[in-house]
This record gives C-alpha cells, sequence and structure tokens, in this order.
C-alpha cells in the first residue's frame, strides 16, 4: 500500500489534508498529505491557480505518458502559481506574501549545469505531475526556494498559471483553482 508519509520527491513535497489524487483510470480521490517541517532554504507555498495540460490529461485516462506510469496515488497538475506563506531561515529574496510563479521543473542544484544557471538541461531534471514527483494540484506545496519562483506582485494569478502552461505546452490549458 502506498504511504502518504513518505518522501516524495527531493525537496518538493505537497501539503493537503485533501489533494486530489490520480488513483485509477478516470479516477480521482482526495487523499491526506502532510508537509515536513521547513528547511532553511524551502519555501511553504499557497497555491492559488495551477494550470491543466495535455500530459495531465493523458496520466488521468490512461495513468501514463510516454514512458512514465502512475504507479500510485499521484497528484496532477504542472504549472502553478500562488502566495509565498512561510520561508526557512535562509532564504533571503522572498517574504510571507509574495506571489510567485514556480516553474514545474525541479533541477538537482548540484551539477556543473545547475551552478552555471543552465538548470534547464539537468541530466537529473524531475518535473511536477510527473511519476513519482507529484504535480501542484493542491493547497499547499513545499519547495526550495531556487527552484525559480518568480515574484508577480501585479500579475493576476490564474492568467499566470494559464499562461504558463499554454506557452509550455504550445496549446490552449484549463486553470483551475484549488
Amino acid at each position: 500500500m502506498w504511504d502518504s508519509q513518505a518522501p516524495l520527491a527531493p525537496r518538493s513535497v505537497l501539503d493537503l489534508p485533501d489533494d486530489p489524487c490520480i488513483i485509477n483510470i478516470n479516477t480521482l480521490k482526495i487523499q491526506p498529505f502532510k508537509l515536513p517541517p521547513l528547511g532553511p532554504h524551502d519555501v511553504k507555498i499557497r497555491v492559488k491557480a495551477v494550470g491543466i495540460c495535455g500530459s495531465d490529461v493523458h496520466f488521468l485516462k490512461t495513468l501514463r505518458c510516454a514512458d512514465f506510469i502512475v504507479k500510485e496515488p499521484m497528484v496532477i497538475g504542472h504549472e502553478c502559481a500562488g502566495l509565498i506563506e512561510e520561508v526557512g531561515s535562509e532564504v533571503k529574496k522572498l517574504v510571507p506574501g509574495d506571489h510567485v510563479a514556480l516553474e514545474p521543473g525541479i533541477s538537482c542544484w548540484q551539477c556543473n549545469l545547475c551552478k552555471e544557471g543552465r538548470y534547464n538541461l539537468c541530466l537529473e531534471m524531475k518535473f511536477f505531475a510527473t511519476p513519482p514527483v507529484h504535480g501542484s494540484l493542491a493547497n499547499q506545496l513545499q519547495a526550495l526556494s531556487e527552484i525559480h519562483l518568480s515574484t508577480y506582485r501585479w500579475f493576476i494569478l490564474q492568467t499566470y498559471a494559464l499562461n504558463c502552461q499554454t506557452m509550455s505546452a504550445g496549446r490552449k490549458g484549463l486553470c483551475v483553482n484549488p
């Protein structure tokens, strides 16, 4: 049986006393999650908008997309925007209340490519909503502050999540408020 208390992904974990997880073809179920204690370089984000793209729908309809197969309950949602709720003791550039948008890619931050600022080429890259990493259709998530959070105080959160999905996937997206 899947343990919702087990670590989900390196430094990127969802919370939710009520997060919708894919548990079978065309079946979502509310599953409980608990965030770990905030690390010194982590931020806790209250998710306000999520872009649902074709791969999310594909996972829901077939439990797979390319070589990635859903083998245990998984939260969908790649692109998201929200508000910073809490920051770790070493986080200097973000403060509670900041509006942020997250890139769906989670790089290692250890390899030379990441250290040179070319994190998008990281060979260890993982993505929200790509097994075994949970997505962002959640009430809250916790992430390493270096996950490329962009501050958009003037930007409407729903518009950012939808535009981010549309630009990254090249097709129309669906915006969902968790």
